[in-house]
C-alpha cells in the first residue's frame, strides 16, 4: 500500500499464531487471500514472498500445490481490485439501481 514500513511483523504483532487455521479448508483459504492480496499490485514483492513461504510450510503445502494457488491468485488479483474500485466509487456505500 505505499507505506513501506520495514519494521518485521514480529515487531509490530508478536509472533504469528498459526494454531486457528486448524483446518485445511481455513489454511487453503489464508494462503489463497494472502496471494491474492501480494499480487493485487501486480508485483509479488520479496518482503511478502517469505511470510508466505512460512504459512505454505507451516500448513504442509507441496510446492504443486503452491503454484495451483499462485496460479489462480495472479488470475483472481484483477477481480479484486476491480471489487475495490466498486467500493471506492461508492464510498463504502451499497450500490443502489
Amino acid at each position: 500500500m505505499g507505506g513501506n514500513v520495514k519494521a518485521l511483523p514480529a515487531e509490530i504483532f508478536g509472533g504469528p499464531n498459526f494454531e486457528v487455521f486448524d483446518t485445511i479448508r481455513s489454511q487453503t483459504i489464508v494462503v489463497l487471500q494472502l496471494l491474492v492480496i501480494a499480487y493485487s499490485d501486480q508485483n509479488y514483492h520479496e518482503d511478502e514472498r517469505p511470510i508466505i513461504d512460512r504459512l505454505a510450510i507451516e500448513f504442509g503445502f507441496s510446492k504443486n500445490e503452491m503454484k495451483l494457488f499462485e496460479d489462480w491468485a495472479l488470475r483472481q488479483a484483477p477481480l479484486s481490485i476491480e471489487g475495490w474500485s466498486f467500493i471506492a466509487a461508492t464510498n463504502g456505500s451499497m450500490m443502489k439501481d
